[in-house]
């Protein structure tokens, strides 16, 4: 007896290209399921095809399209896996742009008996810290970090409180429940990863190797301290945009140390050698002196800046051989 095999044919589901509002469009109508998609910059991804019924394939496909990220976990909640730049004073990284293409969409939602619809269109978003907008019963605010995502979404007669979990999600956030409010509060873990990611995706070795010695070392500087900082202190350090915070460096670090040291050394030589090449009468510049005074015996501690700019704080010695201020390099 021969048994014959039915062919079993996949339903792709095809996204047309446009926007993330159009892919979070495409995705609610091909799954049926609530899609909520974060932006840093406004973009057009390419066409591409998806099965809708496989998460997997479908995470795959979105990832290799578009570059966007699922949020853990089954929801439909999609982020571009880094933090906007915008706050960042750390070359090549930094600072990034303000968002272009997107308006500013406080139209077209519908809330009833405490549901969401909302289907943005093309160019519509809605940037985190304009997140109240959206008439929800209970108001929604976020912390400053989230403050430059844009948020598209394609969901119909959702849950306040779900629709809640999936930002925070799509955010990298902790959702805070209060009794009239949602508050996307920091999560340490989650803004360390992403906040790697940016570092590695804007500090590609061609662009380190173009910096000036005292900006490749102000990137090193920032990079350790973001993995040093635990995360009681990456809560503290961005608590919020003016916060820093003071780090103990033990003795592992001292090669980032010593290379911030010898590259503002440098820095200070160079610009000893061009005073006097304008004026030979001019005195050595004085940092040079106070550099090479630096006494790495004593405690050494990191600087570290929300805008993710980090110094040093070292100990010097005087003459005779005597403890000198502690300065900041």
């Amino acid at each position: 007896m021969v048994t014959s095999l039915a062919p079993v044919f996949i339903l792709a589901a095809q996204f047309p290209g446009g926007s993330s509002a159009d892919l979070a469009r495409s995705i609610e109508t091909a799954t049926g399921k609530p899609v909520v998609v974060l932006a840093i910059d406004y973009e057009r991804y390419k066409p591409f095809e998806y099965d809708p019924a496989n998460l997997n394939e479908l995470v795959r496909a979105v990832r290799g399209a578009t570059g966007l990220w699922q949020a853990p976990g089954e929801q439909h909640a999609f982020h571009p896996g880094t933090i906007p730049r915008k706050f960042i004073q750390v070359h090549p990284v930094g600072p990034g742009g303000f968002a272009s293409g997107f308006l500013a969409a406080a139209r077209g939602f519908e809330v009833k008996d405490g549901r969401l619809t909302w289907r943005a269109k093309s160019s519509e978003a809605v940037k985190l810290d304009s997140v109240g907008l959206i008439p929800l019963p209970k108001r929604m605010s976020c912390h400053w970090t989230h403050a430059e995502y844009w948020l598209s979404a394609s969901v119909a007669n959702m849950p306040e409180r779900e629709f809640a979990e999936y930002v925070a999600k799509a955010a990298g956030a902790r959702l805070i429940a209060g009794k009239d409010s949602y508050k996307l509060e920091f999560d340490p873990n989650e803004f360390r990863n992403r906040a790697r990611r940016t570092f590695t995706e804007y500090g590609k070795p061609d662009e380190l190797r173009k910096l000036h010695p005292t900006d490749r070392s102000s990137y090193d500087l920032a990079l350790a301290g973001l993995n040093l900082m635990t995360a009681a202190q990456l809560t503290e350090a961005f608590e919020t945009p003016q916060s820093s915070v003071r780090i103990p460096l033990a003795t592992a670090h001292r090669g980032v140390v010593e290379a911030r040291l010898r590259a503002f050394l440098e820095s200070a030589q160079e610009m000893q050698r061009a005073a006097a090449d304008d004026n030979p009468r001019l005195q050595p510049v004085p940092n040079v002196d106070t550099i090479r005074s630096v006494d790495l015996r004593e405690p050494v501690f990191l600087i570290f800046q929300a805008s993710f700019r980090a110094q040093l704080e070292v100990g010097t010695r005087g003459e005779f051989g005597r403890p000198g201020p502690r300065i900041r390099i």
